[in-house]
């Protein structure tokens, strides 16, 4: 966690929101993706790009109002993988 982006990440996701468990964090954003919209982001020359935008609660009773997931299915390949989570901060109560 040297990058500073990293740093902060982990400040939401355990210090916010109390994901301690890696397994428990990996449930909930698959589960986000499954209860938010999916939509389509870019084209890129690894696959294609959606995002899913919606509440996300963690184990620490904290929620934030706008999570963006993002999500790559992989040229070839049909199963979606995450490589991305933030909190919209500038349409976050």
């Amino acid at each position: 966690m040297d990058h500073p982006k990293s740093a902060d990440r982990a400040a939401v996701f355990v210090g916010i929101l109390g994901f301690n468990d890696p397994e428990v964090l990996r449930s909930a954003l698959i589960a986000h993706s499954r209860t938010h919209v999916v939509t389509f982001h870019k084209v890129t020359e690894h696959g294609v790009t959606y995002n899913a935008i919606g509440l996300l609660r963690g184990p620490s009773g904290k929620h934030f109002d706008r999570m963006v997931t993002g999500w790559i299915v992989p040229l070839g390949d049909h199963a979606p993988r995450n490589v991305s989570a933030f909190p919209d901060r500038k349409r976050t109560r």
